[in-house]
């Protein structure tokens, strides 16, 4: 075999090395040289150019429901760099307390686990009027997910009941992350 050879097949046997997924890379330091907090908003602390003016609002809408900003070729969302800029710290997972994607004032923002934030979610499906009760053709049934387990809570023949049974159970696992009906 030549050197060109040896090269070539050196090159394609290497195994590929992936980057590790960092999320969001940014630092305090950072996110205070850029941006500052205001009523609820992210707003550009330096003249950017462009779209990008002292004052402005930072970000914009995404389909996904969050305000996304971008930095130097980074996406980052609107929620994580307020939280960041007020605590001074970057989870891996921050909850909005009412449920508003939009609603990034300091205070609807908490730290959270990947469970409790599904306990705040709402409603996806619509079989009923209430998270945590359907109808089975015969009555209503309550049941909750609790660490990737479906417990049924009861039959019932109102939906409100089994609404109201949901809500109790979800108030005992999740506290003050429980979405409830009433």
């Amino acid at each position: 075999m030549t050197n060109r050879e040896l090269e070539d097949l050196e090159f394609y046997s290497r195994p590929e090395t992936k980057r590790p997924l960092v999320r969001n890379k940014i630092d305090l330091k950072t996110a205070r040289f850029y941006f500052m907090y205001d009523k609820g908003q992210l707003v550009w602390r330096r003249d950017m150019g462009r779209n990008r003016r002292l004052g402005d609002r930072a970000g914009t809408l995404k389909n996904t429901g969050y305000r996304s900003v971008q930095l130097y070729g980074e996406a980052y969302q609107e929620h994580r760099l307020v939280y960041l800029l007020c605590h001074g710290n970057l989870p891996d997972m921050i909850d909005h307390i009412n449920g508003d994607k939009q609603d990034n004032r300091v205070e609807n923002l908490r730290e959270t686990t990947a469970s409790l934030n599904q306990a705040n979610r709402r409603q996806v499906k619509k079989r009923g009027r209430y998270k945590g009760a359907r109808y089975d053709g015969y009555k209503f049934v309550a049941a909750i997910q609790h660490n990737g387990k479906s417990q049924i809570l009861g039959r019932f023949s109102k939906e409100e009941d089994a609404a109201r049974a949901y809500d109790a159970k979800a108030v005992e696992l999740f506290g003050s992350h429980a979405k409830t009906n009433f």
